[in-house]
């Protein structure tokens, strides 16, 4: 996961990454971790378990790849934005489900 500033110069934090309904998600780091002013990127590791393999999970879910991702922005209240997965990262889970729920 790789946090980049586009514009200002407050702290931003990393409060938390929430599972989806099939995916688990660890980062390599304790939360929270806090991109300080004057950095302009933060990257951090993460990797995905599988949390449900139920046939009506698997069948049923609409947002496989949806993960909440907490952020805090000075000393403001966090706020739940969605971690992006692109195309290609989303064909590398979901081989991850296939591979593990068979």
């Amino acid at each position: 996961m790789r946090l980049t500033r586009t514009a200002g110069d407050q702290p931003v934090e990393v409060v938390a990454l929430e599972r989806s309904v099939l995916l688990t998600p660890a980062v390599g780091r304790d939360l929270p971790v806090t991109l300080r002013p004057g950095d302009d990127e933060l990257a951090l590791p993460v990797t995905f378990a599988l949390a449900n393999c139920e046939s009506h999970v698997l069948a049923g879910t609409k947002k496989p790849f949806v993960f909440p991702l907490s952020v805090a922005v000075s000393d403001r209240d966090p706020v739940a934005v969605d971690l992006p997965a692109n195309e290609a990262q989303r064909a590398v889970l979901l081989g991850l489900v296939k591979r593990v729920c068979g």
